[in-house]
C-alpha cells in the first residue's frame, strides 16, 4: 500500500526542505499539504514559491500530480478545512508529519501558544480522526532540542524533564507543545524529532529562512557588532537543514523502528562547535574571498560576560543600542553550556548513509550562499 501524507508547515524551512522528498518518493501517492491563505491562488503561489527554492528544476507536472494543497490554519477549528475535507484527509492519510511553527524569539507568549501549542493540539485531534479511520501508521511531530530550559548540561532524547526558565516564548510554548504530544504516546503511533539550530543545505547553503545564527552573523560581517555576550567556548549545535529533513524521512519509513520514540536531530558532542570557532571559520571564509574589509570587521570581534554587555548596551545610543539590545536575545544560546546527546538518533541513521555533519565541513556553502544573496534580500527583491 502506498503511503498518503499530511504536512503542516510546507512553506517553512522544515517542511518545505521535505517537501522535495516527498514528492520524488515513488512510495507515496499523495500530498496533502495544509497552507495559510485566503484563495487558492494564493496557497500555491505560496507552495510553489517554495519549492522552486529549494528543489531547482522541479517537475511541475509530477507536483501537480502528487499534491494538493488546501487552505486552512492550524490554529482553527477542524484545522480551518471544510467537514468534507477534514474527513477525506483524515480517511486517506497513513502519515502525517506537523512541521508548521511560529519560530520568533520576539513573539508574546500568547502568540506563540496559539500556533506551537494550540496548533499542535488541534493536528493531534486530527491525527486521532486519522487513527479511528484504520489507515494511520505514524505520526511525525517536529519539536527542538532547546525544550530543556535555560540550563547547562548534557540532555538525553529519552530524559524526562520538567522544563523552566526559558529564553523565550518560542521556547517555552516547543516545551508545553512536546510535553503535550510525549502525553499521546499510548493513544497515537507518534515520533518525536528534536533539531537544534538549523541552517541552510550543507551542499549549497540554501535557506528560505535568514535567522537565528543568520542575524549575529550578518552583523559581524558587516561590522556592525563588535562585542558577543558570551564565551568563545561555549559549544553550538548546529545542524544543516539537508540532515535534518533527510533524517526524518529516513526515521518516520522506516518499519523497524517502533513509535513512542524521540530523535535528537543534533551535531551532538562529537559534532557541536564552540562561538570561537565560528568567528574563526567566518574570518577564514573573508580571507579565502578576499573580502579584506569584511576580514578587518570580524577580526574585531569580542566576547564579553553578559554583564559587561549590559553596560555597553546602556552605554551607547541610537541605532547602536538598538543593535545590541537585538543581539540580546541570542545571549542564553551564546552563554549556557548545553549538549544533546543523539543517541537514538545515530543508531537509527547507521548504515544509511546519512552521517550528522560537522560546521567546519560546510561553513563555506553557507556563507558563500549568504554573501552571494545579500543574506536573502535579492530573493526578496525577486520573488
Amino acid at each position: 500500500m502506498k503511503k498518503s501524507i499530511f504536512l503542516t508547515g510546507s512553506t517553512g524551512l522544515v517542511g518545505g526542505n521535505l517537501l522535495p522528498l516527498l514528492i520524488k518518493d515513488a512510495d507515496i501517492s499523495k500530498l496533502y499539504l495544509l497552507v495559510r491563505g485566503k484563495t487558492s491562488g494564493e496557497i500555491r503561489e505560496k507552495v510553489f514559491k517554495t519549492i522552486c527554492k529549494t528543489f531547482p528544476g522541479f517537475d511541475a507536472q509530477q507536483v501537480n500530480d502528487k499534491v494538493e494543497i488546501f487552505s486552512g490554519d492550524v490554529t482553527s477549528e477542524n484545522l480551518g478545512l471544510s467537514n468534507n475535507d477534514y474527513k477525506l484527509i483524515s480517511d486517506k492519510a497513513t502519515h502525517i508529519i506537523h512541521s508548521a511553527a511560529n519560530v520568533s524569539f520576539l513573539q508574546s507568549l500568547e502568540s506563540a501558544r496559539k500556533i506551537n501549542y494550540g496548533g499542535t493540539k488541534n493536528v493531534m485531534k486530527f491525527a486521532e480522526a486519522a487513527n479511528n479511520s484504520g489507515n494511520l501508521k505514524r505520526v511525525a511531530y517536529i519539536s527542538t532540542a532547546y525544550v530543556f530550559g535555560n540550563k547547562s548540561g548534557t540532555f538525553y532524547e529519552d530524559q524526562s524533564y520538567a522544563g523552566s526558565g526559558f529564553a523565550n516564548s518560542y521556547e517555552r510554548s516547543k516545551f508545553e507543545a512536546d510535553r503535550y504530544v510525549r502525553s499521546l504516546f499510548n493513544r497515537l503511533p507518534l515520533t518525536i524529532f528534536r533539531p537544534s539550530i538549523i541552517v541552510g543545505n550543507s551542499y549549497n547553503g540554501v535557506t528560505t529562512a535568514f535567522n537565528v545564527l543568520y542575524v549575529p552573523l550578518e552583523l559581524i560581517f558587516r561590522g556592525l557588532l563588535n562585542f558577543i555576550p558570551g564565551h568563545k567556548n561555549t559549544l553550538l549545535d548546529i545542524v544543516p537543514v539537508d540532515f535534518v529533513v533527510n533524517s526524518i524521512s529516513k526515521i518516520l519509513f522506516n518499519n523497524n523502528f517502533n513509535t513512542g520514540n524521540i530523535f535528537h536531530l543534533t551535531s551532538g558532542k562529537n559534532n557541536s562547535i564552540s562561538a570561537g570557532e565560528i568567528i574563526e571559520l567566518a574570518m577564514r571564509y573573508t580571507k579565502q574571498v578576499k573580502d579584506a574589509y569584511a576580514y578587518s570587521n570580524i577580526s574585531k570581534v569580542k566576547f564579553v560576560s553578559l554583564n559587561a554587555y549590559k553596560e555597553l548596551i546602556n552605554a551607547v545610543q541610537g541605532s547602536a543600542q538598538k543593535l545590541y539590545q537585538a543581539m540580546e536575545i541570542f545571549a542564553p544560546y551564546l552563554c549556557v553550556k548545553r549538549l544533546f546527546d543523539n543517541h537514538n538518533t545515530e543508531v537509527a541513521l547507521k548504515n544509511t548513509g546519512i552521517a550528522i555533519p560537522s560546521f567546519k565541513n560546510f561553513y563555506y556553502n553557507l556563507f558563500d550562499y549568504c554573501v552571494s544573496t545579500n543574506w536573502g534580500r535579492t530573493l526578496r527583491n525577486a520573488a
